[in-house]
């Protein structure tokens, strides 16, 4: 907007103006914060890679980063082992074992100290 136009215009043509250029800001800032957080999001790929590959020799970092050639490889879907329905069963199961051994051990706690509502 020029000197010229902000002085000779009404005031609704300047909430108008106002108000778009607001609103481009307002995009602007919301695609920088989208790249900024797919860049986080791309790192911590790239470190997850790199901790898995150094743990265990199944898994090969990336030779080339990702979306460098034309096929634009994609993160890999596999990077551990998946695991049978049968294990994820005893998983399950094992968790809920800690889960009833650590609410028993609360109620042991709370006998030893004593309830208020006895």
């Amino acid at each position: 907007m020029s000197k010229h136009d902000f002085l000779h215009c009404t005031i609704k043509e300047f909430q108008l103006r106002l108000k778009a250029w607001r609103n481009q800001k307002e995009d602007e800032i919301n695609q920088k914060s989208k790249l900024i957080d797919y860049q986080s999001w791309v790192s911590g790929a790239y470190v997850q890679i790199a901790i898995a590959s150094a743990l265990s020799s199944e898994v090969l970092y990336p030779q080339k980063p990702f979306g460098s050639d034309d096929k634009k490889e994609l993160l890999p879907e596999k990077i551990y082992d998946e695991k049978t329905e049968e294990e994820l069963k005893q998983e399950e199961r094992y968790f809920e074992l800690l889960v009833k051994q650590a609410n028993a051990k609360l109620d042991e706690i709370g006998n030893e100290e004593g309830r208020q509502d006895d």
